[in-house]
């Protein structure tokens, strides 16, 4: 089972289709069900924020590959928001996935969702 983050934003959409197509059995954390639809994805989900430790346990269950690409970073939103998601969220993915074994991780991200303008300190 392969576990994907941001599985219904831009790139995550794709993914998930071209791994779908390829007979892979998918499964999607979302924080809002409504977005499954809109996408027009028929595949595995479970309502949870990669934010919240506890709603890792469930979804990582069965999971031997996890797709991270789930990440806030518009401009305008709140930087904390933006920490939180980004860099808190992808450490409990990484720490919830240790605690039940391991699985294989691959992050996707660009490169101003880990670093706001305002926690810019390295040149």
């Amino acid at each position: 089972m392969i576990l994907i983050t941001g599985g219904t934003g831009f790139v995550g959409n794709y993914l998930v289709r071209h791994l779908m197509e390829k007979g892979k059995e998918i499964k999607l954390l979302v924080r809002n069900p409504n977005k499954i639809r809109e996408s027009g994805l028929s595949c595995e989900y479970i309502v949870g924020d990669i934010t919240d430790k506890h709603s890792l346990k469930e979804v990582l269950k069965d999971v031997e590959e996890v797709y991270h690409l789930a990440a806030v970073f518009r401009h305008g939103i709140d930087p904390n928001l933006i920490w939180k998601t980004n860099y808190q969220g992808t450490i409990n993915l990484i720490e919830e996935s240790l605690n039940q074994g391991g699985q294989e991780i691959s992050l996707c991200k660009h490169y101003r969702s880990y670093w706001p303008r305002q926690f810019q300190t390295l040149k």
